[in-house]
C-alpha cells in the first residue's frame, strides 16, 4: 500500500481534461431563448386541463370507507395500571420526591350510531409521575 504522502502528491498532480472541441463551441454560443408560449402558457393550460379532468372524476367516485365521520357513542372506558416503578428520588422544596414510571392500559368500547358497528380500542401509555416520598 502506498504511503499517505505519496497519495497526496498524486492527487495534487491531477489536472482536469480538456473539453471536446464541439462542446467548447456550443458553450460559446448565446443560449437559445424559448418563446413565451413554451415557457408560461403551455404549462398553465396543461395545469388547468388537469384540474378540469380531476373535477370531472372526483364527484363520480364513491366515498372511501371512513371518509365521513359517523356519530359515535363511547359505551365503556377503562384505564388499568399495569406497572409502576420508582426511577429516581429527588430533593426539592425541603421534601423528597419520587419520580415514578407508570405504564397504563387504556381500553375503550365504542358503537357507531348509524350502523351498530362496535369498535374496541386498546392502547398502552407511559407516564412520569412525581409524588412526595411517604415517611412512616
Amino acid at each position: 500500500m502506498k504511503d499517505d504522502l505519496e497519495i497526496e502528491s498524486m492527487l495534487r498532480d491531477l489536472r482536469p481534461q480538456q473539453l471536446p472541441a464541439d462542446l467548447r463551441t456550443r458553450m460559446k454560443e448565446p443560449p437559445v431563448r424559448t418563446d413565451r408560449w413554451k415557457r408560461v402558457v403551455a404549462p398553465a393550460v396543461l395545469a388547468a386541463a388537469a384540474v378540469w379532468v380531476v373535477s370531472l372524476i372526483l364527484p363520480s367516485m364513491p366515498p372511501r370507507a371512513g371518509g365521513t365521520l359517523e356519530p359515535v357513542t363511547i359505551l365503556q372506558q377503562q384505564s388499568s395500571l399495569i406497572d409502576s416503578r420508582v426511577i429516581a428520588v429527588i430533593q426539592g422544596d425541603g421534601q423528597a420526591w419520587e419520580v415514578m414510571d407508570q405504564e397504563w392500559l387504556d381500553e375503550e368500547l365504542a358503537i357507531c350510531s348509524s350502523s351498530s358497528v362496535q369498535v374496541r380500542f386498546t392502547a398502552t401509555r407511559r407516564e412520569l409521575v412525581y409524588q412526595p416520598v411517604p415517611y412512616y
